[in-house]
């Protein structure tokens, strides 16, 4: 489908991007005013604010999607302060009246889900702007967006029925925050569809001195049919921009804070030792994190209080030697007012630019067990010597032997204060923070990132909470509820529902962390089948593996159910092989269907966290497939199916083998060390080469037609073009490729934009044997006449053999086959690596597909393919 930021376009299976101009937002206060230009998005330079605002746009256009970089400058000779540059698009030509959408938080608690897009817009928030500023990017909505939903970086919209889907956000990487503002458009009854305005604002928030410029975080906008894709793409893209840790291992580890909280001691932490080091064999922890609760007060993070007489150093020995690696929470952008940390330094907290609170310091949180007035305060990362402080501080607890960190409250760093250096963005104070202790901390550390903003964390962390406390009951159970707090507040379905949505951030952006199973039958008041639910979710989401029980009072059976869930998500957590997709996201039922395929095999889970009982979902595409309940993380025992999920309950099924594979191949530089026909053309088509190089650069021609221009009527004969051939050596795992797949029964096929003659011949030259798809190549008298093997007049790569359109009909035959495809280059093998299940990629279409945000597997010999394919596809 492709991405059209041209006219309107109202015909069912044309859905499109059309541009509605960009705004740009500067002065503060009374002085705020909101500059709009109708403007077609094409790159260029603009002016704005009666010249004194320079925006230079550069737009990359790739099929179904569009990268927009944006260059801010001051042109004025007096300092501004710019609010935020908004692009503003339409999304229409998809047939649909009715929508939903993917409302993503701000941060790690927020409320993270899909919505009905409808006219009412994001709900008013009504207990104030401090507390919205906690979970919300900002804390008061300008009046211009009352009626609009809202949704912090990205948002995916689309309807609840298959068809469209419009991915639009912003590729944040440390630099700036993203809203994107969503509403449909008013429609007459008779319109046979309803379109969509999506705003997507950079928040700069910042003065930018006379002559500066600066260069603003990238907006994405993507269309196509499968939304779980889109959002895939994007955080691929998000994760490769912002320089994402994704290859850290995942732990299973043991936390104090869910079933112990503050009142956590020495003793509760050596009892449970001993008895995590009397079940090792049963549960293999790794990691035993001690978390909120040991501190003196917090800031003063290496002073314990009376309950930890041995201090952390004592404590770091004592996990250590029980043969563990030592955890320890920390909130670092956090210090009460009796802290050392404020004490010695009150310039290191943030200002109340409000000027309603009692203390010229920005309220971070209130807790009462913090402080001794329940209150804390958020610290200012934009001061150097706090920057200096928490790489000391990180420094000395790594030396101490925490390696694992705990990072929580971190969007105190991004509050809505007065720091010290007015030109830095709040996205970049956070990003500040978080680089003082990554530097400190080490490259080695682990550090685990919660109640934070995303983008401005990708990169420094290793694994992020993707969404509010866990807590041993289903519902909130709180004595007082804040209006508006409900859905960031403790509750297992509130986490659950969160898990689900952010699955397409796991392995992309860091480790993804649902939080703790709860697998104790006493002191909770979960259910044995939210407790199922809540194990299933943790076993087949893939993610971090942590869980909160006091572990000598477990019994056989939970004790069990921790070992499975840590079996499942490890066999799930394949970033070679392994994919977990919720199915039919923008669907409204309240049951969750999550399918993690492992190479040829699927897990299955169904969670029902609604109130009602719902239908069992069968899996009518894998009936005859051999399954069998995946013990302990099932609500039902044996072989038999249930006919309806009950409330809070869960059933997983693991279906083994449920798909096949196919395997594609290209020849050129792929399959063989050279690019024959490149070679060719170098060597004997020089200067014809070079002057049809430049037509096509400019898409003048496209890839078939320059490759008839420069190879019809070439003089070449069959005696010499056979003896250039014995010069192409095959790739050093080439035949072990052709072994690999024939040892199974697993198909085999060249793609190739090349020349059937050259196949042909090489195929006698090496004597192997391969079915191949190709261009035809015809020699008559010593004179080439070359014909294309399969054009695709619906696919923008022009090449003579198209290779989505081979994926996509060999996807037809075969739904739920795994389709690999395996290519070098960006013209002729792009489309395929990106119509494929699975892509190998090197050279210039990894860099391709780097830029479009196509997940791939590099590889720099068939050799790599190979030792992919042994440890990712067995049966």
């Amino acid at each position: 489908m492709p991405f059209a930021l041209a006219q309107y376009s109202s015909g069912p299976g044309s859905a499109r991007v059309m541009p509605r101009g960009l705004s740009v937002t500067v002065g503060e206060g009374a002085d705020r005013r909101i500059h709009t230009e109708v403007d077609g998005l094409k790159s260029g330079e603009r002016r704005f604010c009666d010249g004194t605002v320079g925006l230079t746009l550069s737009r990359l256009d790739h099929g179904s999607g569009a990268t927009l970089e944006i260059d801010l400058e001051n042109c004025g000779e007096r300092p501004l302060f710019i609010e935020s540059v908004s692009v503003r698009v339409r999304w229409c030509g998809h047939g649909a009246r009715s929508h939903r959408f993917l409302r993503h938080g701000w941060q790690s608690w927020s409320y993270t889900g899909y919505r009905d897009l409808d006219e009412t817009g994001e709900p008013e928030f009504p207990s104030g702007a401090w507390l919205r500023g906690m979970h919300h990017c900002v804390g008061e909505p300008a009046p211009e967006w009352t009626g609009w939903h809202e949704s912090a970086t990205l948002a995916v919209v689309g309807s609840a029925e298959a068809g469209d889907s419009c991915v639009a956000g912003v590729l944040e990487t440390g630099q700036n925050f993203g809203i994107v503002h969503l509403r449909p458009r008013a429609v007459s009854p008779e319109d046979q569809e309803r379109p969509v305005d999506l705003d997507v604002e950079i928040r700069i928030e910042a003065a930018l001195v006379p002559g500066e410029r600066r260069r603003l975080e990238a907006v994405r906008i993507a269309t196509g049919r499968d939304a779980n894709e889109l959002l895939e793409r994007f955080a691929t893209l998000w994760g490769r921009r912002a320089g994402a840790r994704t290859d850290a291992t995942s732990r299973l580890g043991w936390c104090s804070w869910y079933h112990y909280f503050h009142r956590v001691t020495q003793d509760d932490l050596f009892r449970n030792l001993d008895a995590l080091a009397a079940s090792r064999e049963s549960i293999p922890v790794s990691v035993v994190q001690l978390d909120d609760g040991y501190q003196r007060t917090i800031g003063d993070w290496l002073e314990t209080n009376e309950k930890f007489p041995i201090g952390l150093e004592g404590i770091a020995k004592a996990i250590g030697e029980a043969g563990f690696e030592p955890g320890l929470w920390t909130a670092p952008f956090a210090a009460s007012a009796e802290s050392g940390a404020l004490c010695t330094h009150p310039e290191w907290a943030l200002k109340d630019r409000s000027g309603s609170a009692g203390s010229a310091w920005l309220r971070g949180s209130y807790n009462p067990e913090w402080s001794k007035d329940g209150w804390v305060y958020a610290l200012d990362t934009a001061n150097p010597e706090l920057l200096l402080h928490l790489e000391a501080i990180f420094k000395e607890l790594t030396g101490l032997g925490f390696a694992y960190q705990k990072l929580d409250f971190l969007y105190m760093a991004a509050m809505e204060g007065q720091s010290s250096d007015p030109s830095q963005t709040r996205a970049a104070r956070l990003r500040a923070g978080l680089a003082a202790i990554r530097r400190g901390a080490g490259e080695q550390a682990f550090l685990l990132g919660c109640g934070s903003p995303f983008g401005a964390a990708v990169g420094w962390v290793d694994s992020m909470r993707i969404g509010p406390d866990v807590a041993p009951s289903w519902e909130v159970d709180q004595p007082l509820v804040i209006p508006g707090m409900g859905p960031a507040l403790p509750s297992t379905r509130g986490a659950l529902r969160s898990t689900a949505a952010r699955l397409f951030t796991h392995r992309r952006l860091w480790i993804n962390d649902p939080d703790c199973l709860l697998a104790r039958s006493r002191q909770t008041n979960l259910s044995r089948d939210e407790v199922g639910s809540l194990a299933a979710m943790i076993g087949v989401s893939g993610g971090l593996g942590v869980f909160s029980d006091d572990v000598g009072k477990l019994g056989e059976g939970e004790r069990q159910l921790i070992a499975d869930v840590d079996h499942q998500r490890k066999r799930v957590d394949q970033p070679e092989w392994g994919s977990v997709r919720v199915l039919d996201p923008l669907n409204p039922a309240r049951h969750v269907v999550l399918e993690a395929w492992v190479g040829p095999n699927l897990d299955r889970a169904q969670i029902n966290l609604g109130e009602e009982p719902v239908s069992f979902d069968q899996g009518t595409d894998f009936r005859g497939v051999s399954s069998s309940g995946v013990i302990g993380l099932s609500a039902v025992d044996g072989q038999d199916e249930p006919q309806s999920l009950a409330p809070h309950a869960s059933h997983v099924r693991r279906f083994a083998p449920a798909r096949g594979l196919t395997i594609f191949c290209d020849f050129d530089g792929t399959f063989s060390v050279s690019d024959v026909g490149s070679s060719i053309a170098q060597r004997w088509l020089y200067e014809k080469r070079v002057a049809l190089g430049k037509r096509y650069q400019s898409g003048e021609v496209d890839a078939w037609t320059y490759a008839e221009m420069l190879f019809n009527g070439f003089s070449f004969g069959v005696e010499e073009l056979e003896t250039f051939l014995k010069t192409i050596d095959l790739d050093p795992g080439a035949l072990s490729l052709l072994d690999w797949c024939a040892s199974r029964s697993i198909p085999f096929k060249i793609l190739s934009d090349g020349f059937d003659f050259n196949l042909e011949a090489l195929q006698r030259i090496h004597d192997v044997r391969f079915d191949f798809i190709a261009n035809q190549l015809r020699i008559e008298d010593g004179i080439w006449s070359i014909r294309p093997g399969g054009r695709n007049p619906n696919c923008d790569c022009g090449t003579g053999v198209c290779k989505r359109a081979i994926v996509e009909a060999r996807r037809k035959e075969a739904p739920l086959e795994c389709i690999v495809h395996i290519g070098n280059g960006r013209v002729s093998d792009r489309c395929g690596a990106e119509a494929a299940d699975v892509a190998f990629a090197k050279e210039t279409l990894a860099e391709e597909l780097t830029t479009r945000g196509v997940p791939f597997r590099p590889f720099e010999t068939l050799l790599d393919v190979v030792e992919s394919l042994n440890s990712g596809w067995a049966v």
